[in-house]
């Protein structure tokens, strides 16, 4: 999705200028997007919401089946109420410095067509301070960030607490079984259930109880991922 990657830079970038963009097909390959961890709800209710554990813990979203992002139609539109916030933050992002993992930058995708030195809303003002535009992306981009890093730290509890199961979509069975996504973990009831009341107690104080209930309702729409293939198909 992201081209070039670079730290924004007022002088690098003074002659930059902001048009946002009027559809996704920027994201048109995207399988799946990490969430931040006040949108999963309103994500859950239309597609899988599911785990990454190891080293990269993530709340993640899946999107596709092997082949485009089934969020976006052929106009380049998403097809709910509520877009991924990874989406609604391009084209900024934040990086982290090589050994300094507190400290966070700005950095944009300088290949974007949501950039131009012609037309648009300048980055920075004439002196060289950020315009009311980038302070209000700067925000917004901080914000997701920091919700995202919770939804990390939620996926990192609960694969550390051995709730979560590896699991795949596919199709077909035996020597004709096609593996369409996989690499994704999914809370098993069994093992959440085995767990301590102190536990489950704190986990529903924290709200943890509820979203564990918003992924594993959204596993149904892994028929809806099904459902947009066969109608896009037909």
């Amino acid at each position: 999705m992201y081209q070039k990657l670079v730290e924004l830079d007022k002088i690098r970038h003074k002659n930059f200028k902001f048009n946002p963009l009027h559809d996704l097909n920027f994201a048109k390959d995207v399988k799946s997007v990490p969430l931040a961890a006040r949108e999963i709800p309103q994500i859950a209710e239309h597609f899988p919401v599911v785990f990454l554990g190891g080293e990269n813990p993530a709340i993640i979203t899946l999107l596709s089946l092997g082949d485009g992002n089934l969020g976006i139609n052929k106009d380049g539109k998403w097809i709910t109420p509520h877009v991924p916030s990874f989406l609604r933050r391009y084209p900024f992002s934040v990086a982290y410095p090589k050994g300094k993992p507190e400290k966070s930058i700005l950095v944009i995708d300088e290949e974007s067509k949501a950039f131009s030195k012609s037309k648009g809303k300048q980055l920075f003002k004439k002196d060289g301070e950020n315009s009311e535009l980038l302070k209000t992306a700067m925000e917004f981009v901080t914000n997701v960030e920091n919700q995202t890093i919770i939804a990390k730290n939620i996926a990192k509890l609960m694969d550390e607490s051995g709730i979560l199961e590896d699991k795949e979509i596919s199709v077909g069975e035996g020597d004709d079984k096609k593996i369409l996504v996989n690499g994704f973990k999914v809370v098993n009831k069994e093992k959440l259930n085995a767990l301590g009341d102190d536990v489950l107690a704190e986990w529903t104080k924290k709200g943890f109880m509820s979203l564990i209930d918003a992924h594993l309702d959204s596993l149904k729409n892994i028929n809806t991922l099904f459902n947009i293939v066969h109608e896009r198909q037909s």
